[in-house]
């Protein structure tokens, strides 16, 4: 079994509803039920519009249309679903709403690098809720798309799930950790199945 669990999808950025489906998206992951909300807000939306530090939205709609006016540009929304065991979680320290931000931001750029996305150009929102069978969303994009990308090979996600996100997990057993590293008991999802 894997320690992360990672899928990906996106809508095709060339049919009609498609920007209409991406900005109901982001209301979905911002506020349905068991999503974790923001502090004082009626959701639980974060992301990155622009460099700096991880921003809590006033609202979900302020990403929501960005998102929807890429999307009539025809800019992929990249839908991204991150996931461990309860188990792996509670390893990784991923207990609250402010955990979840910061591994996001920590990881992101590895979403990026899988899908040809330049730091300069990534944007991305995500939403953690906060139950044993629904995992963490994450929507990324490159707001300086020129190309429309109609499809993601399977190989980018599986990637992403076996080549990256290097968990440490210090009590990790020795029999799947990372052979000759000789550093720290690194582990990684790759090496669990």
């Amino acid at each position: 079994m894997s320690i992360l669990i990672y899928k990906q999808r996106h809508r095709h950025p060339n049919y009609k509803k498609t920007p209409k489906g991406n900005y109901a998206h982001i209301g979905y992951i911002a506020t349905r039920p068991g999503a974790v909300k923001n502090e004082g807000m009626r959701h639980g939306l974060f992301g990155k519009l622009e460099p700096g530090a991880v921003k809590e939205f006033d609202t979900w709609q302020e990403a929501a249309r960005l998102v929807r006016e890429l999307s009539y540009r025809r800019v992929n929304m990249y839908r991204g679903i991150i996931s461990f065991s309860p188990e792996t979680a509670a390893e990784l320290g991923l207990s609250d709403h402010k955990a979840w931000e910061d591994y996001i931001d920590r990881h992101i750029l590895t979403l990026a690098k899988f899908n040809g996305i330049r730091v300069r150009g990534l944007q991305w929102v995500a939403a953690h809720h906060n139950e044993r069978s629904s995992p963490h969303h994450v929507v990324f994009w490159n707001k300086h798309q020129r190309t429309m990308v109609p499809f993601v090979h399977p190989s980018i996600p599986d990637k992403i799930r076996n080549n990256s996100f290097e968990i440490p997990l210090p009590s990790v057993s020795k029999s799947i950790a990372r052979p000759n590293s000789g550093k720290r008991n690194t582990c990684r999802p790759s090496q669990t199945k």
